[in-house]
């Protein structure tokens, strides 16, 4: 027993369409933020990576020229 009717829909009708899209856009942020957090892990998981690769490198620069490095 609705009073309120515009352009033939209920207000009731109206704000449940919008609060159904709220919900959607909410949920689809909240995800969005899940998959940047797994992202960002990823990146300092990558960071470490080439961390160790450059420490790996520059030992092995270190052993095939100790002449460079000051080491006779």
């Amino acid at each position: 027993m609705e009073k309120h009717k515009e352009g033939g829909r209920t207000l009731s009708g109206i704000f449940f369409g919008i609060i159904k899209v709220l919900d959607v856009n909410f949920n689809a942020l909240m995800n969005f933020k899940i998959e940047c957090g797994k992202l960002q892990e990823d990146i300092e998981t990558l960071q470490d990576q080439v961390m160790d690769l450059e420490l790996e490198i520059g030992m092995l620069t270190q052993d095939e020229n100790p002449e460079e490095n000051g080491i006779d």
